[in-house]
């Protein structure tokens, strides 16, 4: 059950929030008190600033910067801005970081670690566990890297979420922008994905077409998170990946739609709560 309230002037009981950054993707997984998973950063470091803030992060148990396009990094800056960051993770199909991004985290004392399948982590309660890009490179910011792919898209960490719920753990599927051939390839080297299914999905590249719908219809979410930009210029999201969503029953919480949103994991289901203004 996906229940749609209006603003409630606070984000409490929230267990993901999906941040309006524009055109980018940016969303934040609640690790304890104060504490987040950021996953992407959107392309404003102020935007991305401004949502941590409002969700009253402090502390980042983990940056992961899912690959390197600027509306993916370019807001990193964003989160460093007065909070503890404690571990910077990254996947790309270039041999080392943007500089940008390096030096923020030379300053924050941080050696950056290139992400592959198989990895896995824990933050407070939450556990993750990266399922692409295949480990096909080094392990370091400046170590060769890269997946073999064809596109910097396809390089994108993705991660598979398990975050504690009141009755039992929700499964949250982050994509990066990973398009259609490649998400094939990943499901078809994890069969135990699509028997198990995932609560929620962040739908592929903001929703465009090259995303593709087989994730969906593979995943069978039970709630879909879609970030662009509002009149963005890209058509993001798709119409037919839209029209997939709503012949599937799976409501979509958009940031063009709804700007910073948070979900809560209920007794009755998933919650999507628009943040106030």
């Amino acid at each position: 059950m996906i229940l749609l309230r209006p603003p409630t002037g606070g984000p409490a009981g929230w267990v993901v929030a999906g941040c309006d950054v524009g055109q980018g993707d940016a969303f934040v997984i609640n690790t304890g008190p104060g504490r987040a998973l950021v996953i992407d950063t959107g392309p404003d470091p102020g935007a991305m600033d401004e949502c941590l803030s409002d969700l009253a992060v402090t502390v980042v148990d983990l940056l992961v910067v899912t690959h390197l396009h600027e509306d993916h990094y370019a807001g990193a800056a964003g989160v460093f801005e007065g909070r503890q960051v404690k571990g910077l993770g990254y996947s790309s199909g270039e041999p080392t970081l943007p500089r940008e991004l390096g030096a923020l985290a030379r300053t924050a004392g941080l050696e950056p670690a290139r992400i592959a399948a198989g990895d896995v982590g824990r933050a407070g309660g939450v556990k993750w566990e990266a399922l692409w890009p295949p480990p096909t490179g080094g392990t370091s910011a400046g170590a060769p890297g890269g997946t073999g792919y064809g596109n910097e898209n396809d390089a994108s960490a993705v991660l598979l979420v398990e975050i504690p719920g009141p009755e039992r753990p929700a499964t949250a599927l982050f994509t990066g922008d990973i398009e259609q051939e490649a998400s094939l390839r990943l499901l078809s080297g994890r069969p135990e994905l699509a028997r198990a299914g995932v609560d929620i999905l962040k739908v592929p590249h903001h929703g465009a077409r090259n995303g593709g719908t087989a994730i969906i219809k593979a995943l069978r979410p039970g709630l879909a998170l879609i970030s662009s930009g509002e009149g963005n210029d890209y058509g993001h999201p798709h119409p037919q990946v839209v029209a997939d969503l709503r012949r599937q029953s799976v409501y979509a919480a958009r940031t063009d739609r709804l700007g910073t949103f948070t979900v809560a994991l209920g007794t009755a289901g998933l919650e999507v709560r628009p943040m106030a203004d």
